[in-house]
């Protein structure tokens, strides 16, 4: 049983499909570059950088958005397309 801040039994948690789809997004990304890093014998500095600039973004967009899911939401869309792009472009070109 679960109990909530005033003592009294939690039934149920409210959760918002889009930020469902935000945190799931950002999770399943981070696992899969990791994955994909993990296949190499050598983790190197660049990689990290790539997997804290996942952090970084995931950030922001919880900042931009924090005061509603409408609000900021292009900016953020803009910021997960760019670091798609980035991290294509790194994949395809490690050796």
């Amino acid at each position: 049983m679960i109990k909530g801040v005033d003592g009294k039994k939690v039934e149920q948690i409210a959760l918002q499909r889009s930020t469902l789809i935000r945190d799931g997004f950002f999770f399943m990304l981070a696992e899969v570059v990791m994955i994909y890093f993990l296949n190499n014998t050598v983790l190197t500095w660049w990689m990290g950088a790539v997997l804290m600039s996942i952090y970084v973004v995931y950030a922001v967009v919880l900042v931009t958005t924090a005061g509603g899911e409408s609000e900021g939401c292009c900016c953020c869309l803009l910021l997960v397309l760019l670091l798609v792009l980035l991290l294509v472009l790194l994949l395809l070109l490690t050796p």
